[in-house]
C-alpha cells in the first residue's frame, strides 16, 4: 500500500504513473527503454556503428568512405537519458 509523504507528495502509484507518462512521451520520439526499476528509467536512442566495418571501406575505396562514415556516426550515435521522478510527480531527465 503507498500513501502521501506530505501536503502535495503523490502516492508511489501516481509518482510512477507521471514516470510512464513522460516515458511513453520518449518513446514516442525514437527513444527505447533499457532498463526501468520503480522511480527510474534508463532510455537509449540511436543505433551501435560498424567501425571496423566503415574503416575497411574507407581503406578499400582509399578514403571515399570516410565521409559515409562520418554521416553515418554524427546521425546515428548512441545516447543514453536517465528518467527519475520525485515524490511530487516531477519527472528530472538527465543526459548520461
Amino acid at each position: 500500500m503507498s500513501e502521501a509523504v506530505g501536503a502535495g507528495a503523490l502516492s508511489e502509484d501516481e509518482a510512477q504513473r507521471a514516470l510512464q507518462n513522460a516515458i511513453n512521451t520518449e518513446i514516442s520520439s525514437g527513444w527505447r527503454v533499457e532498463s526501468q526499476i520503480p522511480g527510474q528509467a534508463t532510455l537509449a536512442k540511436g543505433r551501435h556503428i560498424n567501425h571496423i566495418g566503415h574503416g575497411v571501406a574507407t581503406v578499400l575505396t582509399c578514403g571515399l568512405w570516410a565521409p559515409v562514415w562520418a554521416i553515418s556516426w554524427a546521425v546515428n550515435r548512441r545516447q543514453v537519458q536517465s528518467l527519475s521522478v520525485d515524490q511530487y510527480g516531477n519527472v528530472q531527465r538527465q543526459k548520461l
